[in-house]
């Protein structure tokens, strides 16, 4: 498309948005009220004709500027359009809507507007050329949309992730200065290095003097892991706290073994209880039943 037709395409456009603002508006939000972001989606009824009212001026008022040819060329006219529709689609996915239902925000316009073309073309040839254009228009604005949406669900995504890291990797204040960590699942190279730093962090931030990592919920150690914990104890003296490793199941013990791993430097014990009763005598405390 020339430029000349593009400046002509986005005349006719803008025409149509001030002329049949009223007719346009209502089709627009009918089409969004019985079509997939309808009242029981997350672009909430409510929402809808003020969300369309300020698209449709913000579109016009960008066509009054420039033409539609610019609009992947990154014209900074078209700024404001481009960050209307990303914000529209990070939101809408913070919301937990989906792909189909935000991109019908837009798409639910241009419906409406391709009805309203067939007024403005003088001729058969002219009408086929303004709906393949306007086409190509609106499908460029739904693949930014797209993109947008993708982003924003890959910023849940990864909060998510972190969120449910933190909550996986509880550092617990057992007794006086004594800190217990009790893990739980699979424990990959990623969560294994998360636990280090939380684990270290926790005993800077209470100055806790012995810390309890127990394993006994964890179904399988690799070299990479392993490592990872002979490192964490490492570090934990390094901050001059102690730490003992519990719940060393058979298996993990034989693979440990097999690793080629020397543990004789690691206070270990067989159980959380046996850990805390050793953690209570390094600091020269004990658990004494009382008679009842």
């Amino acid at each position: 498309m020339s430029k000349k037709d593009a400046k002509h395409l986005g005349d006719v456009v803008s025409q149509i948005l001030e002329e049949s603002k009223d007719e346009l508006l209502a089709t627009w939000f009918q089409e969004l009220k019985t079509g997939e972001a309808n009242a029981e989606g997350n672009l909430r009824q409510r929402e809808l004709k003020n969300e369309s009212e300020r698209f449709m001026k913000l579109l016009d008022t960008t066509l009054n500027r420039t033409d539609l040819s610019t609009l992947d060329d990154n014209d900074p006219t078209w700024d404001e359009v481009r960050e209307y529709l990303a914000r529209l689609a990070v939101n809408e996915a913070g919301r937990g809507a989906s792909l189909t239902e935000t991109v019908a925000f837009v798409h639910g316009l241009k419906v409406p507007l391709l009805e309203a073309l067939e007024e403005k073309a003088s001729s058969v040839s002219e009408l086929s050329r303004l709906f393949i254009e306007i086409s190509r228009f609106f499908d460029r604005l739904e693949l930014h949309v797209t993109r947008n949406f993708q982003i924003g669900l890959d910023e849940i995504i990864r909060r998510q992730q972190e969120e449910l890291m933190e909550v996986s990797i509880p550092v617990i204040k057992l007794w006086g200065d004594i800190l217990v960590l009790p893990l739980v699942g699979v424990l990959d190279s990623e969560r294994a290095e998360a636990v280090m730093e939380k684990l270290l962090f926790q005993i800077v931030e209470t100055q806790s003097r012995t810390a309890i990592m127990d394993i006994t919920g964890i179904p399988v150690v690799d070299t990479q892991v392993a490592q990872y914990l002979v490192k964490t104890v490492t570090a934990v003296r390094l901050l001059g706290s102690d730490i003992i490793i519990s719940g060393i199941r058979p298996r993990i013990a034989q693979a440990m073994v097999h690793l080629g791993l020397d543990l004789s430097h690691i206070k270990t014990e067989a159980s959380l209880v046996d850990a805390f009763r050793a953690a209570l005598n390094w600091s020269g405390q004990k658990i004494v039943e009382s008679e009842t």
